[in-house]
């Protein structure tokens, strides 16, 4: 069996013994997936902890395998024109199914009031921020001071500035 099959039965049967768990309410399989929740969370750190190596090694690799440095620059021109491209499509597809199906259109009067007033505060600050343009500090702090301080604060557009600035061909 192929290995793509293997995990695609795991991630089925997982969803399904994990459903009938909650939605059956079988308490023994609840205590021995209790149980098990170290062993997930123990997976789940490890293969984060892999995360910043190997953006690192692949950039790094990437990058100075290339050869020419102006490769680099064709290459980032493309992943612009293709990030741009996909967000616009992202957006306008989420502006549009969000304008047919049209969501809280049938939320009762009394508990939209209720919800405007309690989060309405809350989303006037978020709408500022999203409003505010980045400045060129904020650009900046792309570049980073420490790169390990970067890495290990999981913070990963300074680790891979610093990938691709020290591959030298």
């Amino acid at each position: 069996m192929q290995l793509y099959n293997k995990i695609l039965l795991g991630l089925i049967g997982g969803a399904a013994i994990g459903a009938v768990a909650n939605f059956g309410d079988i308490g023994w399989l609840k205590t021995i997936l209790g149980a098990l929740d170290p062993v997930g969370t123990a997976f789940i750190r490890a293969l984060t902890m892999v995360v910043v190596p190997l953006v690192t090694a692949s950039l790094i690799v990437g990058a100075a395998s290339l050869g020419d440095i102006t490769k680099l620059g064709r290459i980032g021109g493309k992943t612009f024109v293709y990030y741009t491209l996909t967000t616009a499509l992202a957006v306008s597809m989420g502006l549009l199914i969000s304008n047919i199906i049209a969501p809280g259109s049938g939320v009762d009067p009394a508990t939209r009031d209720s919800l405007s007033a309690q989060y309405g505060g809350q989303a006037q600050q978020s709408a500022k921020m999203a409003a505010e343009a980045p400045s060129l500090i904020d650009v900046v702090n792309m570049i980073p001071r420490n790169p390990l301080a970067s890495a290990a604060q999981f913070d990963l557009l300074p680790v891979i500035f610093f990938s691709c600035s020290s591959a030298r061909p």
